[in-house]
């Protein structure tokens, strides 16, 4: 096998593997679809050409792949060195580690998208914090407000979304024993929760003041007292 197609496999497979992870660290829509999806074409990503990146760039690793592993095995016995089987072996195990840590990418993306974002809610958990609203009003910080259940509040609708950047905006706040305050960020393609805790605990189980139960199916600190979470609801029976 020539040595320029090894090279260029070489090069193709490190581009490859840098590629598809530095677009699921920018874009966090990539979590939910996976690389064998991309393998045989089912995503439905716009724009056009980026779709068509995304296929292209999971070949593009397979093929790189067997060229160099066919190299290393197969090849003229210049090919067949410790050097070019260590060069396989590091490349399958950053091959490897991409897929194994696919979601934790994407999260790490979102870890750094809203990290300039806690200063902002910091005050308003303070704020809250310190008096937490009583009834349904039209709060200083957050505009016009309806509290669940009326008789004891633990959950804030807010009737206008609060934006905290160009695509999130904060549709209720949370509060449950020990002064931990969620925020529940939606941008009409997921939701997700910057949660504030005092007591040193990850996030864990609640149910908010319309009776809906929620479970943490991911989450990542990111401060001491601040987590990023994506919990999973389940039932809900209305207001009170």
């Amino acid at each position: 096998m020539s040595r320029w197609v090894i090279r260029i496999s070489l090069v193709s497979l490190i581009g490859s593997v840098a590629s598809l992870a530095l677009l699921n660290f920018l874009d966090e829509r990539l979590e939910r679809v996976s690389l064998s999806s991309l393998l045989v074409a089912r995503v439905d990503l716009s724009p056009v050409g980026y779709r068509a990146l995304l296929v292209v760039l999971p070949w593009s690793l397979l093929i790189s792949l067997g060229l160099f592993a066919g190299a290393a095995f197969f090849g003229a016995r210049t090919q067949r060195s410790l050097r070019h089987l260590f060069l396989l072996t590091t490349m399958m195990g950053a091959a490897l580690a991409l897929y194994v840590n696919w979601q934790r990418i994407s999260w790490e993306g979102r870890r750094y998208r809203m990290a300039s974002k806690i200063a902002a809610l910091q005050s308003i958990c303070d704020a809250l914090t310190a008096d937490w609203p009583k009834r349904d009003m039209d709060h200083r910080l957050l505009g016009p407000i309806m509290v669940y259940p009326q008789w004891n509040p633990s959950t804030l609708i807010l009737l206008t979304p609060k934006p905290v950047d160009d695509r999130f905006r904060i549709a209720a706040v949370d509060r449950s024993p020990g002064e931990i305050l969620r925020f529940e960020l939606s941008s009409g393609y997921e939701t997700i929760w910057l949660e504030h805790r005092t007591d040193s605990q990850a996030p864990d189980d609640f149910a908010n003041g319309i009776h809906q139960n929620y479970t943490p199916q991911y989450s990542l600190p990111m401060s001491s007292q601040w987590f990023l979470v994506r919990y999973e609801g389940t039932g809900g029976t209305g207001p009170d």
